[in-house]
């Protein structure tokens, strides 16, 4: 279950959307609703709305900070490139259709990864796969305040 969420989390539409989280305990199964086809350019990111269960706060209640990081530390080696040690688009185009998401476009492939990457290498290493994870999760946000 982590994984899927893990993955719903990482492919969901960065910066900036609009969210309409759902708190786990009433939460519904994951939906993406948008108002046109997925956005080529992330100015057109302001134009969807996301709708997912999030996870992370209860893992961080059941599992702890550091088991919480051992969990986001397995969820990058699942999608790392072995021989780089990253994620880079290779890898995360094809463990994508492993997961059931064979439906990605390499634009918003490389949306993803440019969204976390914060040394301008065109991948993503552990620190920013974890860094992204946490940005990307609004009740993990709300339970750190």
């Amino acid at each position: 279950m982590f994984f899927s969420s893990l993955i719903s989390i990482f492919v969901s539409p960065p910066r900036n959307p609009l969210y309409k989280f759902t708190p786990p305990s009433t939460a519904t199964l994951p939906t993406q609703t948008t108002t046109k086809p997925y956005p080529a350019t992330m100015e057109e990111v302001v134009d969807i709305v996301v709708d997912f269960e999030d996870y992370f706060p209860s893992m961080m209640e059941r599992y702890g900070a550091e088991g919480l990081m051992m969990e986001l530390c397995n969820g990058f080696r699942l999608l790392m490139d072995g021989e780089r040690g990253l994620i880079t688009f290779e890898s995360l185009k094809m463990k994508s259709v492993v997961l059931g998401l064979s439906d990605l476009k390499d634009e918003e492939i490389v949306c993803m990864l440019s969204e976390g990457d914060l040394d301008g290498d065109g991948a993503l290493n552990q620190a920013e796969f974890c860094i992204l994870m946490f940005r990307l999760s609004p009740g993990l946000l709300m339970y750190a305040q």
